[in-house]
């Protein structure tokens, strides 16, 4: 059985016995227009089901942004954890992309599930109507899967329900509104307060040797970009530069899947790795176990890149906002990020 045939199958298992074509060859890059003050923004639930507490949330964030909300027609849906079924959730991503009054597609919330959307999507449409994406977590699915199908630039940033803080809002404005073709990130202010008392927050150059690295930026949450290794979603690691974080991760899954994924880099080795705040570390049970500051020294013991921990973005509140696909700096030594050309058109 070929993978079309499975993928067929996967989804005939599902209720739907045709797929959108499956490509193996990622297409040229593409960047999605720039937003502008009463933009139309398409909320939709991509993965956990979302509250009206949320769905407020989310549209009292976007209308300070200056956009304008609108509810996908499954929005409110719930099937056990999850916003509807598949179908349901790949439909609504559809038609955001597919309306041509709509310029943003805005996840109100991740949680799980958004990988089982990706086969149901049509990447050629939506390569045809390119768009801004926001979300991080497991919206790291969508994101994987929109650069590798439809060649599309979109950002790993805050999901429409998150808390906008200052740091969050300038970098959204700098990269989304105002398309400035250098964007340099330092850490968040509260970060570094926080580097003294809470280890998770504190800057660790990984590899001392090499402290600067240059490439496309790929990765997300690396629990979800670890799962979708070996699919045709995944994106290419050789040359990247490989942004990742987690959390609620024992150190020694973060272990794992960090083997994984160096594993994976059959075609050649990354440009450099950006890790980003890890938080809830530690085991659950009494077992003895690596920490993961030892975790990751383990890991980029003997790197010929640049590798560094405790930039300012996963589950936390100050959240860089970072463009997959597009080229970029970091350097680990003060874990800044540079982006070097404009994200949106």
């Amino acid at each position: 059985m070929d993978r079309r045939t499975f993928l067929v199958f996967a989804a005939a298992s599902h209720g739907c016995a045709t797929l959108p074509q499956i490509k193996n060859v990622t297409p040229p890059l593409i960047k999605p227009p720039r937003l502008r003050a009463g933009d139309a923004v398409a909320l939709i639930a991509p993965s956990g089901f979302v509250t009206e507490e949320k769905i407020s949330g989310a549209i009292a964030n976007l209308t300070a942004l200056g956009l304008v909300p609108r509810l996908m027609p499954n929005i409110r849906a719930r099937w056990g954890s999850y916003a509807g079924s598949p179908q349901a959730r790949a439909a609504d991503v559809q038609a955001a992309f597919d309306d041509p009054e709509v310029r943003a597609v805005w996840p109100v919330r991740g949680g799980s599930g958004c990988a089982a959307l990706l086969p149901f999507l049509d990447y050629a449409r939506i390569r045809r109507s390119p768009k801004v994406l926001v979300g991080y977590s497991d919206i790291t699915a969508l994101h994987l899967a929109l650069l590798r199908q439809a060649g599309m630039v979109s950002f790993h940033g805050p999901v429409a329900n998150s808390t906008f803080t200052d740091y969050t809002i300038s970098g959204l404005r700098k990269v989304l509104f105002d398309a400035q073709s250098e964007v340099r990130y330092a850490r968040s202010p509260s970060h570094e307060a926080r580097a003294a008392l809470e280890p998770a927050y504190a800057v660790r150059p990984l590899s001392p040797a090499h402290v600067r690295a240059e490439g496309p930026l790929v990765g997300g949450n690396l629990s979800v970009f670890a799962a979708l290794i070996g699919t045709p979603f995944a994106p290419r690691l050789n040359d990247a530069l490989i942004f990742l974080e987690d959390v609620g991760e024992a150190a020694y899954r973060v272990d794992r899947m960090l083997t994984q994924v160096n594993q994976s880099a059959l075609e050649g080795p990354p440009a450099g790795y950006a890790l980003g705040v890890f938080q809830r570390t530690e085991p659950q049970d009494s077992e003895p176990t690596l920490s993961l500051p030892e975790v990751l020294d383990a890991q980029f013991a003997n790197a010929r890149f640049a590798a560094g921990y405790g930039f300012s973005f996963g589950h936390i509140t100050d959240q860089m906002t970072i463009p997959y696909g597009v080229r970029a700096r970091i350097d680990t030594r003060d874990a800044t990020l540079t982006l070097l050309e404009p994200s949106v058109t």
